[in-house]
């Protein structure tokens, strides 16, 4: 029996009907975006591994990292939200500010498939720059709600979050609360607890 050539695993191909749904899907988003006055902007599949390094936390271990033919440390794009702030340190004297940015792009993570989650996905990112009043936070909130509602849902919850509440909190309690969605209440419990916090205040923690 001849071995059958196949994608890897965690990462998927999209065939003509479906690919086409996901290009009216990204238009659609980039349309609404702009029509908030948000700019596209698009980075390199590739970056140095350093611009990452310390900004992720734990989550590190997820990086495709690897050498290049010029022996450098490079990663594939993790996220939206670094490589932006990399192209406003880089580009300081050219943007305009506010810089209201959105960002529709392949990011990639090595975590251990499973359904729903991927090691190369679609992420779509909105965020204004050089504005440091609630403003900002607010708009970006209201664009969320309004591309729900264009694309047809009825009801949309946006749940928000606060460093504010997060200040008196240890960084282990942190990186565990930010899998809730991946391990479960119980399970995130049982991972602080397993790095030395109280039963008592895990929970607290979770309450938050």
């Amino acid at each position: 029996m001849t071995n059958q050539i196949q994608n890897l695993k965690g990462f998927r191909d999209f065939l003509p009907v479906e690919a086409a749904k996901r290009k009216w899907l990204r238009d659609k988003l980039a349309s609404i975006c702009e029509q908030w006055g948000f700019a596209p902007l698009e980075t390199p599949t590739l970056e140095p591994l350093d611009l990452f390094t310390g900004q992720i936390g734990e989550d590190e271990k997820l990086f495709f990292k690897f050498k290049d033919q010029g022996d450098r440390d490079v990663a594939l794009r993790y996220d939206q939200t670094v490589p932006t702030c990399r192209v406003i340190a880089q580009y300081q004297n050219t943007l305009t500010f506010p810089f209201k940015r959105y960002q529709i792009q392949p990011a990639f993570r090595a975590e251990k498939p499973q359904k729903g989650r991927y090691r190369e996905f679609t992420q779509v990112d909105a965020d204004i720059f050089g504005i440091k009043t609630p403003d900002a936070d607010a708009e970006t909130i209201a664009l969320s709600l309004d591309i729900y509602k264009q694309l047809g849902f009825k009801r949309a919850l946006v749940r928000i979050n606060t460093r504010v509440l997060f200040k008196d909190m240890p960084y282990e309690a942190i990186t565990s609360i930010d899998k809730i969605k991946k391990i479960g209440d119980d399970g995130v419990i049982r991972e602080m607890e397993s790095k030395g916090i109280e039963l008592s205040k895990a929970k607290e923690y979770l309450s938050y």
